[in-house]
């Protein structure tokens, strides 16, 4: 109802979910689910933002999965490595990713030399800005060349965020089925847990993302765990 409209940030929640005014209505979005146009005065003051990839709204005292901080709608880089390759992965910049990491490499070989570069720190693809990594942050948007370009730097499918959930959660919760192939064929476990005991599956069939579901089913993950 709501997908590539434009709206106006509200309020940002304590648990960072965003409350944004779209077509006169007030929804609740995952920051995850929305895009930064602009900021700008007017209506207030407030931000705007398109809820380009939001499918549905999103009730905050549902919601399971942490956000991204809303530092990620903030377009300054304060220097930090991995807060620009978290930020260009959930914006779904796969050359931006592939340069910072590109960068990382060039920064690890001249420290290994001891040459003139050896105090400059790259990313770690692994590295995590605003509670998540690179890679949960693009599988929960679905944007599989990012993905496919932080799996070619290694990226660690199972790493967990402060609430257990792996990337594979992620992408459950954002309705990404293909994105759930992927990292299966990349070696994800499809039925591990949260620190709520949620398995992706879990997170799809509440959601009701059909797509997730019979993904994961098909994939083979284990239907009936409690």
């Amino acid at each position: 109802q709501t997908l590539g409209k434009i709206g106006h940030v509200q309020q940002i929640y304590n648990d960072n979910d965003l409350k944004v005014e779209v077509c006169n209505t007030t929804w609740t979005y995952n920051p995850l689910a929305v895009t930064k146009l602009a900021s700008k005065e007017g209506a207030g003051g407030k931000a705007v933002a398109a809820a380009a990839a939001a499918a549905a709204s999103v009730s905050s005292s549902g919601e399971r999965l942490s956000a991204l901080l809303k530092r990620l709608f903030e377009t300054h880089v304060s220097g930090d490595a991995n807060e620009e390759l978290v930020k260009s992965a959930a914006n779904g910049d796969a050359q931006r990713c592939e340069e910072v990491l590109k960068q990382g490499a060039t920064a690890a070989a001249a420290a290994a030399s001891g040459g003139a570069n050896a105090a400059v720190i790259g990313p770690d693809v692994n590295g995590v800005f605003a509670g998540h990594t690179a890679l949960q942050a693009a599988s929960q948007n679905g944007h599989l060349e990012v993905i496919a370009t932080l799996l070619r730097h290694h990226a660690d499918v199972e790493i967990e965020d402060k609430d257990g959930d792996r990337a594979v959660h992620h992408a459950a919760f954002g309705d990404e089925p293909a994105v759930v192939r992927l990292l299966a064929h990349a070696g994800a476990d499809l039925n591990a847990r949260n620190k709520r005991r949620q398995t992706a599956l879990h997170i799809g069939v509440n959601k009701g993302h059909v797509g997730v579901v019979r993904m994961l089913l098909d994939l083979g993950c284990h239907p009936s765990l409690q």
